[in-house]
């Protein structure tokens, strides 16, 4: 909810700004009521117009390949300046309005994919609003924030503990939001650098038009800012815990592919208190999943909308387990930024296996190839996709078993030798380690150490049935 309001609130509070400084300037001229809603209307019509048909008119040319891909960027900026500079040709303050409204539109359109466009975006958003916070800091004078009185700390502390907390109330009534999240959401409200800088352009324009008291609009929407980013940023961690909503490590699992065994592992993790998200294409494997009571999505965990549509509310790994390497592939790369590449994890292909069996230097050449773009590896020991899903088909298990100090990992081994292959452990206090090939948890006594054990050691664990003399 926090994310969405975030990014909703720049583009409405643009426009609003503007509507908002559009009624202040006509009225500050002496125009009528009629002209007023003339001017709001031009500035909306048109704004918006010129928005949405610089966005269709860039998508088309996407979508057509007649724009080289080194130059999509570029292009991209040169229609946002002129959808910009058109609209201020004809109405003043729309500007901003359609730059917003094509934003939106580029954003929600299915013509042409624009996601390089969105990165590239990211970058330049980075570099422009760094620059734009030193040169507005550089237009404040000391004084300004002096004159600042004690109505503008009232006003800080009415926004913090009055309005901020009515307008979540008014606007979570009737939702499925628990008091507890209410209560934090009430604690954090979205300020950044677009109402700083509508305000600073805004300022200029009211000062020319000699209004009173403009001088201090600046540092006031500065001390909101400011004020509010220090007080949230230092008790919202405080605070998310005393109200029960904090997830300081979330170690649940987002598992993609649900195979018989990857719901085995999930059914185990599950009882430890760990939480697990299936993602799968696979009706058949969706409707076993969700008998065992398990968290399913439909869908591709490639799909353009997954990543929002997805709840990782506490989880806080990746496991691709898909029978196709190159999807696993594709998943660990989009991810990698969501969990970080520490937390992302993928089977093992079936180029490492074929390396790992004495295959050709040739095949060795092309895993290699790929390394780089893979996550790391789990459980080992050749165990592709195909190899883990004809364990399961020969009677193999996945189970937890409990180290105590009697029953170490070494008993383990020597119980069950080669016969099990060790897959994660949950810590005593409830941290997911997954084996790699690179780290190999040292699991301790209290911690549950899950395997996948063959059917002949499950054999021979059974004991067996008494026979009468």
């Amino acid at each position: 909810v926090l994310k969405w309001e975030g990014i909703m609130i720049d583009p409405i509070g643009a426009m609003l700004a503007v509507l908002v400084f559009e009624v202040i300037a006509i009225g500050a001229v002496g125009e009528a009521t009629r002209e007023i809603v003339l001017v709001l209307i031009k500035t909306i019509g048109l704004g918006g117009l010129i928005g949405f048909a610089a966005a269709f008119a860039l998508a088309i040319l996407l979508r057509s390949y007649l724009v080289p891909d080194f130059l999509e960027n570029a292009v991209s900026l040169l229609f946002v300046l002129a959808a910009y500079t058109g609209a201020e040709s004809i109405q003043q303050e729309s500007g901003l309005f359609a730059a917003t409204i094509m934003g939106v539109t580029l954003a929600n359109q299915r013509l042409a994919d624009v996601r390089h466009i969105v990165e590239f975006k990211e970058n330049l958003r980075v570099l422009l609003i760094s620059s734009l916070f030193v040169v507005l800091a550089a237009r404040l004078d000391t004084s300004q924030f002096t004159s600042i009185g004690w109505e503008s700390i009232i006003l800080l502390v009415l926004l913090i503990l009055i309005v901020r907390p009515a307008s979540v109330f008014f606007s979570t009534v009737g939702t499925s939001l628990t008091w507890r999240e209410s209560i934090f959401l009430a604690w954090m409200a979205p300020r950044g650098i677009v109402a700083a800088a509508v305000t600073s352009v805004f300022a200029l324009r009211l000062r020319e038009m000699e209004f009173e008291g403009v001088e201090a609009l600046v540092p006031i929407t500065f001390l909101v800012i400011t004020g509010t980013v220090l007080i949230y940023g230092l008790t919202a961690p405080w605070v998310a815990r005393r109200v029960g909503v904090a997830e300081p490590n979330p170690q649940g699992l987002l598992l993609v592919g649900a195979s018989a065994w990857a719901r085995g592992l999930a059914n185990q993790l599950k009882a430890k208190g760990i939480r697990v998200l299936l993602v799968d294409t696979n009706r058949a494997n969706l409707s076993a999943a969700r008998m065992d009571g398990l968290s399913t999505y439909a869908g591709s965990i490639l799909g353009e909308n997954t990543l929002d549509n997805l709840d990782l509310g506490g989880i806080g790994k990746l496991l691709v387990a898909t029978p196709n390497d190159w999807v696993n592939v594709l998943s660990v790369q989009r991810y990698a930024r969501v969990f970080g590449r520490a937390h992302v994890y993928q089977i093992m292909p079936r180029d490492e296996a074929s390396k790992r069996n004495g295959r050709t230097a040739d095949a060795r050449v092309k895993h290699d190839d790929h390394r780089h773009l893979q996550g790391r590896r789990v459980f080992g020991q050749g165990l592709t996709h195909d190899a883990l899903a004809r364990k399961m088909a020969a009677g193999a298990v996945i189970k937890s078993t409990g180290l105590t100090q009697e029953f170490t990992m070494n008993d383990f081994i020597e119980r069950f030798g080669e016969n099990a292959t060790p897959l994660c452990v949950v810590t005593e206090g409830g941290r997911l380690q997954l084996f790699t090939d690179e780290d190999r948890p040292d699991p301790k006594p209290g911690d549950t150490l899950i395997s996948l054990v063959d059917a002949e050691a499950i054999e021979k664990e059974e004991p067996e049935p008494e026979t009468e003399d």
